[in-house]
């Protein structure tokens, strides 16, 4: 309860309001200050409006700045590897995150059979990094198998201080069919550019082989 109390207390919306309700009660001590003609109310009133948007501002700096020092999971899809669409557990935050549940509408199965929000349970994600894990092979895809792969959810995790976090994420492919086929085409060619050198070693390897037997 008293943890409670004191993040309520110390919570910026709290100060945020409260810094509104004087700056709003000086306004009107100054606008009364000068019905009645009294100068040193008005000033005073003046001055805590002054103080207040100063508070304001203030506040709202640091909000911006603890939202920055923070971590933020959310999922993204993957195209990378060739022939495999993938998931990826993603922090775009600036601190560690550690996942701790998924509440999801519709539970996303990978490749092996494992579910994807079991076991991300207790996974560290850096800042800034993403762990991946086998979704599909791009040849299993099918229109009815792309809407097992949309799911909506309520993600849950924890900074190093033991601060939770939780936001809402959404995962839909069955809108990216000419994307992903790009995509594909594009790692696709990729991946057959880094086979040519292989192939070329291949090649000099056969022809080095039949100098040799030639020679012989």
């Amino acid at each position: 309860m008293i943890k409670g109390l004191k993040k309520f207390i110390t919570s910026f919306e709290l100060i945020i309001g409260l810094s509104l309700i004087l700056m709003f009660t000086a306004i009107g001590g100054a606008v009364y200050g000068i019905l009645i003609n009294q100068i040193n109310l008005t000033i005073s009133s003046l001055s805590v409006v002054v103080a207040s948007i100063s508070s304001i501002v203030a506040a709202r700096v640091l909000k911006s700045q603890k939202d920055k020092d923070r971590p933020y999971v959310t999922f993204v899809i993957n195209y990378d590897r060739y022939g495999i669409m993938q998931v990826g557990v993603k922090n775009a935050g600036n601190t560690l995150a550690i996942l701790e549940s998924v509440d999801a509408d519709n539970n996303l199965i990978l490749m092996e059979g494992q579910s994807l929000f079991e076991i991300i349970r207790g996974l560290p994600v850096q800042p800034n990094e993403e762990v991946l894990y086998p979704l599909s092979g791009l040849v299993q895809l099918s229109k009815e198998k792309l809407s097992q792969y949309t799911t909506s959810g309520t993600v849950k995790y924890k900074d190093m201080t033991g601060k939770t976090y939780e936001n809402k994420f959404y995962i839909s492919l069955e809108q990216v069919s000419s994307t992903l086929m790009h995509t594909n085409e594009q790692v696709m060619r990729d991946y057959k550019l880094r086979q040519i050198p292989d192939a070329l070693k291949d090649i000099v390897k056969s022809l080095d082989e039949m100098n040799k037997t030639k020679n012989d």
